[in-house]
């Protein structure tokens, strides 16, 4: 029982750990978005355009 019981608490862990980093992704994406946008405006501000492809 015990292998199964540390299993367990392993994958809790693990679970948990995910959840914290998806969200800290979140974030991250979100920042990105936003700075992208801003580099983007500055640029058009200095007479240059940036498109880029997704």
């Amino acid at each position: 029982m015990w292998g199964l019981r540390k299993w367990k608490m392993m994958m809790n862990r693990l679970r948990n750990k995910m959840e914290r980093l998806t969200q800290v992704l979140q974030e991250q994406f979100a920042e990105s978005a936003k700075l992208e946008a801003e580099i983007k405006q500055n640029l058009r501000g200095l007479g240059y355009e940036l498109i880029i492809n997704n």
